[in-house]
C-alpha cells in the first residue's frame, strides 16, 4: 500500500507536466530584421561575436539589445507581428563608434505566407558599417 502511493504521485505529475497548457505558443507570423555588420576600416573583415544591435518600437522608450551569434557578422532581431511595425535601431560593438540611427518598417500585409516555411514572416536585410574609435 505504501509504495502504491508514491507511484501513484509519480504518475500524476508526469501527466500535469505533459499538459498541452505549459506549451510555448506559436510566435508567428513575425518581423525579422537580418543586420550584417561591416569593419569600416577593413570592410571584408567580418565582426563576430562583438555587434549588438540595440533597438526600439517606434513610440515606445524601451530598448532591446540583440547580439550576435555562432560567430556570425550579422544580427537576426525579430519579434511576433500583429500590425504594421516601424522600428529604431543602431549597431554597437567594443571599440568602434556606434552606426547612426535608422529605422526599419514592417508591414503586416507583407507576411510571407509559403507552404514551405516553417512559419510566416516578412523579412528585410540591411548592411551597416561601422568604425574603429
Amino acid at each position: 500500500m505504501f509504495r502504491l502511493l508514491p507511484c501513484l504521485l509519480v504518475l500524476a505529475l508526469s501527466f500535469t507536466a505533459c499538459d498541452k497548457k505549459d506549451e510555448e505558443e506559436d510566435t508567428h507570423p513575425v518581423w525579422i530584421l537580418y543586420v550584417t555588420v561591416r569593419d569600416g576600416a577593413f570592410p571584408s573583415r567580418p565582426l563576430p561575436d562583438c555587434a549588438h544591435v540595440k533597438w526600439r518600437y517606434s513610440g515606445e522608450f524601451d530598448e532591446h539589445d540583440t547580439g550576435c551569434r555562432n560567430d556570425n557578422n550579422f544580427v537576426k532581431v525579430w519579434e511576433k507581428i500583429t500590425e504594421d511595425v516601424r522600428i529604431f535601431y543602431r549597431v554597437e560593438c567594443p571599440g568602434y563608434a556606434p552606426s547612426a540611427e535608422s529605422f526599419a518598417d514592417f508591414r503586416y500585409a507583407l507576411v510571407d505566407t509559403f507552404s514551405n516555411r516553417d512559419g510566416a514572416e516578412v523579412i528585410q536585410n540591411v548592411t551597416v558599417t561601422i568604425y574603429p574609435e
